[in-house]
């Protein structure tokens, strides 16, 4: 380590001892001045590490005044020399150079003594000089804001980024309790933060909490504010506060919350359009979401009637229904147009959505009811047009009454989304009302189809069992009327005729009962298949397990009766040529205007997935028995696990096949 550099300046009087003796003790002494001005002219080229300056140069004290000058120019310390033993009452509050004193009666030890004191503490507060700037370096790098508080909670130290946040300068905080300075609320309340009482509570732990800072200037900003207690060997000695600036984060949250609600909003109005396939349901719903999530007073919807080339209005959702919104029925015609040449001026499918801030401002004579609208409170529109491959189909009007409102970038684009929205539901709508009438029209036929069928077999099975049987009937007679006039071999010969048209009398009789029972006619349902029932176990040996409720004591309209007994008289001919069971389970009930049958069986089954279902006569003829009155009918079967068809026919109107189908096709 290289000797200590020593610059003395003293009067001219004194001696060159003291060098010589700094010398001998290792020190270097680099330069020797009477003047002060010189010395200070020398410093920057000597360097020296210690200054000792003479108490007196010129005059009582002027040492005193010199050293102060250089120690606070170069940070040099300076060790004052003095005949005499140095007057402690001239170590005055403003002399901060005074880093020892030497009397010339000194010795060796002493001047050894009082230099290293001097220079270790120059390197003390030189090492805590340069602790505090790089400390405070790094907390004016910090961006979030630092605040220290004393016991008394009394700042005693803040970072620029707190000065930043509270808008105010450090000289004007430090020495400023912490509960003046910092005015807080907890976020989304009014109930003030006391930092006084949160640090009694937590004094063991570091808490955050979010609350709301008043600035000065009246600016609110919402902050995150960390305490943690300081304590030294366990004594409370003040707190420490950390303050986060989270007002773009909030930003962010909020415009991801948006976000977050639109899509939200698109996947709900989705999933509820996708549901309903009626126009005017549809259009209700679409309103109702959009009152929702806009927060507006009403929203209407219109539809271009291409009859009339305007725009007609379809429905309407109010955010409050009694409070007399102006696109009530009982306010408005039936029909509120608009017409579209109007609405296709002021929008197109690059540009769909148009806003009006204040209605009042409007001069469009060609705009019917204007003052009807205006009358009724209505101020501010948004409205969002309905395109289907660029032809404007609609619009959706978003309405606030009594107020002026921008509708912000989100809030329009949520509309369009929803305008869109519709659009697809409103296509699928009416291509659904298409195929529903498609349906209504196979059903009409199909049923006419069946009824015709079943007149055909109706008298069919007279002619069979009326004419036919009266023949074969006739023929036996006669034959037995030549037995008496007949030889022994042809007796025998007349006897096989007679058993032959006794078998074609039965069979005639069978074909005719399975072509159509009559008792289906006269007598009804249950009884006509308990008969059939009997007659389809001594036919076969598969006993049929029947249960019934609440159809006894009512007949049915003749074509449910019809389908009901022809799809079990199916079942059981399917049961009878594939399965091998001994019983088949049937129950048929009457619910909520719908009959209900279930036919089960116990036997091999089949895999649905690897039959081809056209190409069997058996299944189709019952489902569309069943599709016929408006029913549904589902087969579920699996290999060793048997059969089991249900079939719902609906007393009045039809039941949705859609779903129905969708869920078949996916098992």
């Amino acid at each position: 380590m290289p000797p200590a550099r020593v610059l003395l300046l003293q009067n001219k009087a004194a001696s060159s001892q003291l060098a010589d003796s700094l010398k001998a003790l290792g020190y270097d002494v680099v330069g020797k001045f009477t003047s002060s001005a010189k010395a200070r002219a020398s410093i920057p080229d000597l360097c020296p590490d210690l200054l000792l300056i003479s108490i007196h140069l010129t005059k009582v004290g002027d040492g005193l005044q010199a050293g102060e000058a250089l120690y606070r120019e170069y940070q040099i310390p300076v060790i004052y020399l003095s005949d005499e033993p140095f007057a402690q009452d001239r170590e005055e509050p403003g002399f901060s150079s005074v880093f020892g004193t030497l009397s010339g009666q000194a010795d060796k030890a002493q001047v050894r003594a009082t230099i290293d004191i001097a220079l270790t503490r120059k390197r003390i507060e030189t090492d805590l000089r340069e602790s505090v700037s790089r400390l405070n370096a790094i907390m004016g790098c910090i961006s979030d804001g630092l605040i220290a508080a004393d016991r008394d909670e009394r700042i005693f130290f803040i970072n620029p980024a707190a000065e930043a946040l509270l808008g105010r300068e450090a000289p004007e905080l430090l020495n400023r309790s912490v509960s003046d300075v910092l005015t807080m609320k907890y976020l989304n309340t009014d109930k003030k933060v006391s930092l006084p009482h949160v640090l009694a509570a937590y004094q063991d732990m570091h808490y955050g909490l979010d609350a709301e800072l008043q600035r000065p200037d009246g600016n609110v900003i919402p902050v995150e504010v960390f305490t943690t207690p300081l304590s030294e060997n366990g004594i409370h000695i003040g707190m420490a506060l950390t303050i986060r600036d989270f007002s773009d984060r909030k930003q962010s949250l909020e415009e991801i919350q948006s976000h977050a609600t639109r899509s939200d909003a698109m996947v709900k109005a989705a999933r509820q359009l996708n549901a309903r396939l009626n126009v005017k349901a549809v259009l209700n719903t679409v309103c109702e979401i959009c009152n929702n999530t806009l927060k507006t007073t009403a929203t209407s919807s219109f539809l271009h009637d291409h009859s009339r080339s305007v725009l007609v209005s379809a429905a309407i959702a109010a955010h409050d229904a009694g409070s007399g919104y102006p696109f009530q029925v009982r306010k408005f015609p039936g029909r509120f147009e608009i017409p579209l040449e109007l609405v296709e001026s002021a929008m197109s499918p690059s540009s769909p959505v148009i806003t009006i801030r204040d209605i009042h401002t409007l001069e469009i004579p060609e705009l019917p009811y204007l003052e009807e609208i205006r009358a009724s409170d209505i101020q501010a529109l948004a409205i969002a047009g309905m395109y289907q491959q660029d032809e404007l189909i609609g619009i959706l009007v978003a309405q606030m009454h009594g107020q002026e409102r921008d509708f912000t970038h989100e809030e329009l684009g949520l509309l369009s989304g929803l305008a869109d929205q519709a659009s697809i539901a409103v296509g699928n709508a009416l291509l659904f009302e298409q195929v529903v009438a498609s349906r209504e029209r196979q059903q009409l036929l199909a049923r006419r189809l069946v009824d015709l069928q079943e007149d055909e077999r109706r008298n069919l099975s007279r002619e069979l069992h009326d004419h036919i049987g009266q023949l074969m009937t006739g023929l036996q007679f006669s034959l037995s009327s030549l037995l008496p006039q007949a030889s022994e071999s042809q007796k025998a010969r007349i006897a096989e005729a007679q058993e032959q048209v006794r078998n074609i009398i039965s069979q005639t009789r069978e074909i005719a009962l399975n072509l159509r029972p009559s008792l289906l006619d006269d007598i009804g349902l249950i009884m006509t298949l308990i008969w059939h029932f009997d007659r389809f176990t001594s036919q076969t040996g598969i006993k049929v397990n029947f249960h019934h409720s609440n159809l006894v004591e009512k007949r049915l309209d003749t074509t449910i009766e019809t389908a009901v007994f022809r799809i079990i008289q199916e079942a059981l001919t399917n049961v009878a040529r594939h399965t091998k069971t001994e019983a088949v389970h049937i129950l048929l009930t009457l619910e909520d205007q719908q009959v209900k049958l279930t036919v089960t069986d116990e036997g091999q089954g089949f895999d649905l997935r690897r039959v081809d279902q056209s190409e069997h006569m058996g299944l189709n003829s019952m489902r569309e028995r069943a599709y016929a009155v408006g029913g549904l009918l589902d087969i579920d079967s699996n290999p060793a696990r048997g059969t089991c068809i249900r079939a719902v026919l609906p007393l009045e109107g039809n039941l949705e096949r859609r779903q129905h189908e969708r869920q078949s096709s996916s098992r």
